[in-house]
C-alpha cells in the first residue's frame, strides 16, 4: 500500500496561521488519491481542506509543476455557480503557498459524502454538473493550451509508451495489454470535435453527495483542454456500470441531466460510443505505462481492468446500445 506523507499537526497550524483559518481543533487525513495528500482541518473558523504538493518538472501522479497547479487554481476560481473547490488566498491574493519545499493550497470544505451507489437521480445530477461545467468553455478560450494531455495518444506517443506498457509482471495485466492498445487505436476521437476544459476523473472518489443532491466535484488536477465528449464518455463509464454492464437507465438519466445544460452536437452523438470505449482503453493504457515506472500500483490498474473492462467489451459488441439510450 502506498505510504502517504502528511504534514504534522504543528505544520498544519502554521499553514492555518498563514491563511487565517483559526486554531485547529481536529485533523482528518484523506486516504484516497495518488497525489497531493489532503487533510480535512477543522478550526475555530470552520472546516478546510489543505493539499500538499510535491513540486517537480515532470507531469505525473507523484509531482506537479508549479504552473500546472496554478492552472487548476485559475480554472476553479473562474467557474461560476458550480459546487467546486474555491481556493483561498493569503498575502497579496496568492493561492499557492511555498511551505518547507512543498506547494500548499487551501479551500473551504465542501460538505458531502463519497458514495459507491449511483441511482438515476444522482446520475442526472452528475450529468447536469458536467453539462454546466462544459457550457462555460468559452470563458477559457485560448487558455490552458499547454496543459499536459493525459489521454491524448498520438502515434508517436503510443510508440514511446509501448515497451513500458508491455513490460508487466502481473499475469492479468499482461493478458490485456494487446487488447487495450488495440482499443485505443480503433477508438481515437476526431480532431474537430468541440473542445474545452475536461475533468477526466469524475468518479466516486471525486463526487460528494448529501442524499441524492450533488454537493461537490473535486480533484481537477488532471484537467486539460480536450474533446468535451471524452469527459462525457468517462463520466458515463465511471458512474453507470452495474454488474459488468452499462446500465441504460443510468446512462439516459446522465444524458438528460447533461442536456439540461448543454445540448450535444450531432458530431458528438456520432462519437458517443467511441468516447465511452476510448475513455477506459486510454485510462488503462496510461496505467499500464505507469506501472513499470512505479508511478501507480498494480492494484490500482487491476481495479480498472476488473471493474470496467467487461462493460467495455460488452458495449463494443452491442451495436444498438447508443440508439436505445438516445
Amino acid at each position: 500500500m502506498r505510504h502517504i506523507n502528511f504534514f504534522s499537526k504543528i505544520e498544519y497550524q502554521e499553514i492555518a496561521d498563514v491563511f487565517g483559518l483559526g486554531n485547529i481543533k481536529k485533523i482528518e487525513h484523506f486516504k484516497q488519491g495518488l497525489a497531493a495528500p489532503k487533510a480535512l482541518v477543522k478550526t475555530t473558523n470552520g472546516s478546510y481542506v489543505i493539499a500538499k504538493y510535491k513540486i517537480g518538472k515532470g507531469e505525473n501522479f507523484k509531482n506537479k509543476p508549479r504552473k500546472s497547479i496554478l492552472h487548476e487554481i485559475n480554472l476553479l476560481t473562474s467557474l461560476k455557480d458550480l459546487p467546486v473547490p474555491k481556493y483561498l488566498a493569503y498575502k497579496d491574493g496568492k493561492r499557492l503557498l511555498d511551505f518547507k519545499g512543498f506547494g500548499v493550497t487551501v479551500y473551504k470544505y465542501l460538505d458531502g459524502h463519497i458514495t459507491n451507489t449511483i441511482n438515476e437521480k444522482k446520475a442526472f445530477a452528475l450529468g447536469n454538473f458536467l453539462g454546466g461545467f462544459q457550457r462555460q468553455k468559452k470563458r477559457f478560450r485560448g487558455k490552458f493550451a499547454d496543459r499536459y494531455k493525459f489521454y491524448d495518444f498520438s502515434i508517436s506517443r503510443m510508440k514511446f509508451m509501448k515497451p513500458y506498457a508491455y513490460n508487466q509482471t502481473h499475469k492479468e495485466l499482461k493478458a490485456v495489454v494487446k487488447e487495450v492498445e488495440r482499443g485505443v487505436i480503433l477508438n481515437r476521437l476526431g480532431k474537430n470535435l468541440p473542445r474545452g476544459p475536461i475533468h477526466v476523473d469524475i468518479k466516486s472518489d471525486n463526487e460528494l453527495f448529501r442524499g441524492d443532491k450533488l454537493t461537490g466535484i473535486i480533484d481537477f488536477g488532471n484537467f486539460y483542454i480536450g474533446p468535451l465528449i471524452l469527459d462525457v464518455g468517462k463520466a458515463i463509464v465511471f458512474n453507470c456500470v452495474k454488474r459488468g454492464k452499462l446500465d441504460g437507465k443510468l446512462v439516459r438519466s446522465f444524458l438528460r441531466g447533461y442536456e439540461k445544460q448543454r445540448l450535444l452536437k450531432r458530431q458528438e452523438i456520432n462519437y458517443l460510443k467511441k468516447s465511452i470505449l476510448y475513455s477506459i482503453y486510454s485510462h488503462i493504457w496510461l496505467d499500464l505505462y505507469h506501472v513499470p515506472l512505479k508511478l501507480v500500483p498494480e492494484t490500482h490498474t487491476l481495479y480498472f481492468v476488473r471493474a470496467f473492462l467487461p462493460a467495455i467489451r460488452d458495449l463494443d459488441k452491442n451495436e444498438n446500445f447508443i440508439a436505445e439510450i438516445l
